[in-house]
């Protein structure tokens, strides 16, 4: 009982957040309420709460390879065992690079630091965020190559996609955390307390958004890559890589961290993206609202599971 409640406080603020969205359509009215709280989020918010996560952590960056390499091979075999599954299905081509973003690129960002944060405390909570220069690059590129090939229009090369993953300010908000903790130097609290409440409001504003944008119109049209996409995202991946993961002797902070790459749902990014380059960006969107409204179903059991088995 104790484990079942542990998992649900972990989870339930991450329905109550969209579900707050979803009823707020009812008396606010704004036009792109939903984009202008991402830009918000992702443009100030969460550059700062990386970069206060970053600077304040107790974790040794040094002892964080073998994660490292676990998350990178593991990314990377996701994208070529469901490229070479979906490039082989009978499914219009606009919605395969959708598809296959849709198996390995997570919410990791948004997901990753509340989850890091619940079950191992703010303080240990860094080794979540250690893994974003590795994780979130890493998806970007392939998202990239991805979509550009089934989508239908010319995209800029390899090198202006590394500026701007250079430019990206979740990367630089946590170079800016590493350069300070370069320094040994504590922040001081005067500047901590403020920036703590600031990078709060990252999840649920970025959730309520999406709650309040979410359409069931679509749904239907989609059923089928829905469920499959759903599945995939939100139980095989993480049955599969956690159970790796666990097999190589991976517990306690390092399992959490994989929780947050592997299990989490479809990233809010992927949306946009899919769109910008001439993909299917209404199934883009249905896969996101969906595997955003269950993972909170699947986290909760995926981690009672961890907690029941001592690995967190």
């Amino acid at each position: 009982m104790e484990n079942i409640l542990f998992s649900l406080r972990v989870v339930f603020p991450f329905l109550l957040y969209m579900t707050l969205g979803l009823v707020s359509r009812r008396f606010i009215q704004v036009e792109n309420l939903s984009g202008i709280l991402n830009q918000v989020v992702f443009k100030l918010i969460l550059p700062i709460h990386l970069f206060l996560t970053t600077a304040k952590t107790q974790v040794d960056i040094g002892s964080l390879s073998g994660l490292y390499l676990f998350a990178f091979i593991g990314i990377l075999l996701i994208f070529l065992v469901f490229w070479f599954y979906y490039d082989r299905k009978d499914l219009p081509r606009k919605q395969k690079g959708v598809l296959i973003q849709a198996s390995y690129r997570s919410n990791y960002i948004l997901f990753g630091a509340p989850l890091g944060a619940a079950l191992l405390g703010e303080d240990n909570a860094g080794i979540v965020v250690l893994l974003i220069p590795v994780v979130i690059p890493l998806f970007n590129l392939l998202s990239i190559f991805a979509l550009s090939y089934y989508g239908s229009e010319d995209h800029e090369g390899l090198k202006g996609v590394l500026v701007k993953i250079a430019k990206n300010p979740l990367i630089l908000g946590i170079l800016a955390g590493f350069l300070w903790k370069l320094t040994g130097l504590d922040l001081p609290d005067i500047l901590v307390q403020p920036l703590q409440r600031v990078g709060s409001m990252a999840t649920p504003m970025a959730l309520i958004g999406l709650g309040h944008a979410f359409s069931f119109s679509a749904t239907k049209a989609y059923s089928h890559q829905l469920v499959r996409s759903v599945f995939i995202r939100l139980l095989l991946v993480p049955f599969l890589t956690l159970g790796a993961a666990t097999l190589l002797g991976i517990h306690g902070g390092g399992i959490v961290a994989l929780l947050a790459v592997f299990a989490s749902p479809v990233a809010i990014s992927s949306y946009a993206m899919a769109e910008a380059m001439g993909n299917d960006g209404k199934l883009a969107g249905q896969i996101l609202v969906y595997t955003t409204l269950l993972s909170s179903l699947s986290l909760f059991f995926i981690i009672f599971v961890l907690k029941s088995l001592t690995l967190i």
